[in-house]
């Protein structure tokens, strides 16, 4: 299985192959002086931040990993180096420290952190050129002292291992954004390009993304599928982003965004960062491109797609997308979700198929200049270099500052848990052995309540986003708490230790002890939970007279007292 161009490519019936070729001149407009000056003019003034640049994978490639001898501060055979970043007059740089989801989990972590040491060394061997930015602050700092700002981009929350932690983690090493999933899906949300598991996000991810908006790190869904989606913009309290990708109302490749997304963006001020990879950006490339990677299932590396993209287009004469058909695409995100959610994300890779007028980091100008004649005002082009992301970030740290302030970090980590009736029988053996998973890990049951009953709370009160960030948080701090109280249950029913080391545990008593549980979330659904965010002066005084109405009925129609339950009985 090939690794990095599968962000480019899915498996489809292709007909007829294309083989037609368009010049330089046949793809792009003329760009006058004029318009060039002008582009340039305003990129002197306003950052253009580029969200996607899988220049360390390449490094990795052709020197394992040594920034020094890959020379960037020359001209190299590829697209990116520093000479052409500065004609291309780039501001910042989300540096995507990509991992394979091929990788095996016991390699993630190390592969995530060898991946993070190269872009910081692009960044620290360069000091003239790159400074970290951690910061919208610091982006427009680090671009007024002359220099790139750079930052990170996780691509693919692999190196996780269902853990929440690990987000702090790598916030703490500098990144800046995760891409939930790259092209495999994981075991807490559908990839665009991956197997459907899970109809998009678990109630895991639905942690995760809490998480991510507590921590302050920027969610990247360039490479989910549409329910993924949807159901991250339904939890988030923060803006999401995606960090390159397209519009799939022009070319219905399954990376770019529907337009049924792309409209919900004006309420969560999110931004689409265009993607110039031409399978994105043309159906005629997409078409060709799939039966070519298809003829050679060896490949693996970029040199290889080099080398059979280059022969092939020798001989044949490759269909090429052009510098318009990214403009084509950035107008259309542009009116469908507004002048406020559209950017610019290139992901250069080092291939030689990139549009016309674009192929390598020295073509942003050209880009602006084609926008200029296209009647573009200097206020909406500003938004498009940068500003956008800008406000979208500081967003993010605003609303992370919040919910820093209003709850601790999640506790939640590992991996997903199944309901025990989906368990084999050598699990419930190894279950009653007290070798198997633990009870902790199978909390998330079908008796038990999950993240659609605070939903429900949270359409009955009508809460704000960070109310309802506020309200997952809650819940998942009672749950635990819960889970706590169901396994005292089990190990004081049984005779047991907390960690099942003695006794026997059958699987009638394992489920009478979860429906236990299932007793004790009823309450927490309706009664706790509220009372929580009553409580924290979470609600305004509308929302506790509408609480106490609903709990009135809730209480009633299951026959439950009217108050809260005693703190104490969960801990």
């Amino acid at each position: 299985m090939t690794l990095r161009r599968l962000a480019h490519d899915l498996a489809l019936p292709v007909s007829i192959l294309m083989v037609l070729t368009l010049s330089a001149g046949e793809a792009q407009d003329d760009i006058s002086d004029a318009a060039l000056q002008h582009a340039q003019e305003l990129l002197r003034s306003t950052p253009l931040i580029d969200g996607h640049n899988d220049l360390p994978w390449l490094i990795r490639e052709e020197t394992g990993g040594d920034v020094a001898a890959f020379r960037l501060e020359n001209e190299n055979d590829f697209d990116t180096d520093i000479p052409r970043m500065r004609e291309g007059m780039v501001g910042a740089q989300f540096w995507s420290v990509w991992i394979p989801g091929e990788t095996a989990p016991g390699d993630r972590k190390d592969l995530q952190l060898q991946q993070i040491d190269t872009a910081r060394q692009i960044i620290d061997t360069h000091p003239d050129t790159f400074e970290l930015a951690l910061t919208a602050d610091d982006i427009e700092r680090v671009f007024e002292e002359g220099k790139i700002a750079s930052l990170l981009g996780m691509e693919g929350g692999y190196a996780l291992n269902n853990s929440l932690d690990a987000i702090r983690e790598f916030y703490g090493l500098g990144v800046r954004y995760m891409t939930l999933t790259h092209n495999v899906s994981t075991d807490w949300a559908d990839a665009a390009l991956g197997e459907p598991l899970h109809d998009g996000l678990t109630d895991f991810g639905r942690a995760l993304v809490h998480e991510m908006n507590r921590t302050g790190m920027m969610l990247d869904i360039a490479h989910v599928s549409p329910a993924t989606m949807h159901q991250t913009l339904d939890v988030t309290a923060a803006p999401v982003i995606w960090s390159h990708a397209a519009s799939r109302a022009l070319v219905d490749h399954p990376r770019n965004v529907p337009d049924d997304v792309l409209s919900r963006l004006p309420e969560n001020g999110g931004v689409v960062m265009v993607s110039f990879i031409p399978s994105f950006l043309s159906t005629a490339v997409w078409e060709m491109e799939e039966g070519l990677w298809a003829t050679d299932a060896a490949i693996e590396t970029v040199r290889d797609y080099r080398d059979i993209w280059t022969a092939y287009d020798a001989e044949h004469g490759a269909v090429r997308a052009s510098i318009n058909d990214v403009a084509d695409h950035i107008e259309h995100v542009r009116d469908v979700a507004g002048i406020d959610h559209v950017g610019i994300g290139s992901d250069f890779w080092g291939m030689p198929d990139m549009p016309i007028g674009l192929e390598d980091v020295s073509g942003f100008p050209r880009l602006f200049a084609v926008l200029i004649q296209r009647g573009w005002s200097d206020e909406d082009l500003r938004k498009l270099a940068g500003e956008n992301l800008l406000r979208a970030m500081r967003r993010t740290e605003a609303v992370a500052k919040e919910l820093q302030r209003r709850s601790a970090p999640s506790p939640y980590s590992g991996e997903e848990s199944r309901s025990v009736k989906s368990l084999s029988r050598q699990e419930i053996e190894a279950l009653k052995s007290g070798q198997g998973m633990g009870f902790a890990k199978l909390a998330e049951l079908n008796h038990y309540p999950g993240p659609r009953h605070v939903l429900e709370l949270a359409d009955e009160l009508d809460l704000s986003q960070i109310q309802r960030a506020e309200t997952e948080a809650l819940f998942e701090e009672m749950r635990m708490n819960a889970v706590l109280v169901g396994e005292k249950l089990l190990a004081a029913e049984m005779g047991l230790d907390h960690d099942f080391e003695r006794g026997a545990v059958n699987s009638e008593s394992l489920e009478s002890a979860l429906l236990e549980i299932g007793r004790l979330g009823a309450q927490l659904r309706y009664v706790h939970l509220a009372a929580h965010l009553q409580q924290k002066r979470l609600l305004t005084a509308e929302q506790i007279a509408k609480y106490d109405e609903l709990r009135g009925y809730q209480d009633a129609a299951q026959g439950h007292p009217g108050h809260p339950i005693d703190d104490s009985t969960h801990h």
